[in-house]
């Protein structure tokens, strides 16, 4: 798991940067998942290098892509009023979703796997 967990927070970082360079308007908020994305791989490097209390990192793990579930579901319905010729915020949109999606499904399946 800590190694989805860096896996998933550079997948963060590189989707956060690219949706803010390259659309011809460069706004701020679209830098929010590459910095989610350098704490979820800060804390997965905790656990790879099995630093004391990294189940609970996990849970801020899982935390934060809750949270950037909630942001890109938010951002989903504006984007697609304001399509642009490349769709790029809307594929940054999706594929933070999807990376989310991915990280809490097996954080889930690892915390009921570990609780019975």
């Amino acid at each position: 798991m800590a190694r989805l967990s860096a896996l998933i927070g550079i997948c963060f970082m590189l989707v956060g940067v690219l949706s803010y360079t390259l659309p011809q308007q460069q706004e701020f908020y679209r830098l929010l998942p590459s910095f989610v994305g350098v704490l979820i791989s800060i804390f997965g490097l905790a656990g790879i290098w099995r630093i004391n209390g990294y189940n609970e990192l996990l849970y801020a793990n899982v935390v934060s892509c809750v949270m950037l579930l909630v942001y890109c579901v938010a951002r989903v319905g504006p984007d697609l009023l304001h399509v642009t010729p490349t769709y790029t915020e809307l594929i940054a949109d999706l594929s933070v979703l999807g990376y989310a999606l991915t990280f809490v499904h097996v954080a889930r399946k690892q915390f009921t796997s570990t609780a019975s």
